[in-house]
């Protein structure tokens, strides 16, 4: 953060209004001080979004955006959703066609959704978010929803799966082990635009 600079005044130990530049990069005068060094009374601070700061703290949203849950309003055409049941009964035909649009999705890392439920777990929807580092919005939804920023696996990873063919499918490709890495709590998720 950068420092306050203040040139001196023949104010009797005031100094002139100074000038700083915050962590985001704004600037703004900091008010006149008095000549106890306190802040002058008319001095408003502001957030770190820039709006002036009331005090208040609010509790950040779990996996909704408004009234509205993210699942609800992020939702991509065509849709892209598999679900392997809990016998494991679809052959690896099924299993490969129901998966080869989340791994093309996945693979290309572009705003999107894809929906899966592997075996009888809790529904997971991943968002992959459009940037360079393979952001992804993982979403739990049994019982309300839960959501983390994670990292999808490389292009590559992907790319084999879909190569694979039928008959090379694996553990890893079938039941998303190792799809998403570096997983942390999303507080504020956004659907990509």
């Amino acid at each position: 953060m950068a420092a306050s600079a203040a040139c001196g005044s023949d104010k009797g130990g005031e100094t002139d209004d100074a000038t700083s530049t915050s962590e985001t990069g704004e600037t703004g005068t900091t008010g006149e001080t008095g000549a106890t060094g306190e802040p002058d009374t008319g001095a408003t601070s502001t957030s770190t979004t820039g709006e002036p700061d009331t005090g208040e703290t609010v509790d950040p949203p779990t996996g909704t955006t408004g009234e509205t849950s993210l699942l609800e309003t992020c939702v991509f055409e065509p849709l892209c959703a598999h679900e392997i049941g809990p016998d494991f009964t679809d052959s690896e035909e099924q299993v490969y066609e129901g998966l080869l649009c989340a791994w093309t999705r996945l693979r290309d890392a572009a705003p999107s959704r894809v929906d899966l439920t592997f075996g009888g777990d809790d529904p997971t929807s991943l968002i992959p978010l459009g940037d360079p580092d393979r952001a992804v919005l993982v979403v739990k939804s049994a019982g309300g929803e839960t959501v983390q920023r994670c990292t999808l696996a490389e292009e590559i990873f992907f790319q084999t799966c879909i190569d694979a063919g039928p008959e090379g499918l694996g553990e890893s490709c079938a039941f998303g082990y190792g799809w998403w890495v570096d997983c942390v709590d999303e507080p504020s998720p956004v659907c990509p635009g």
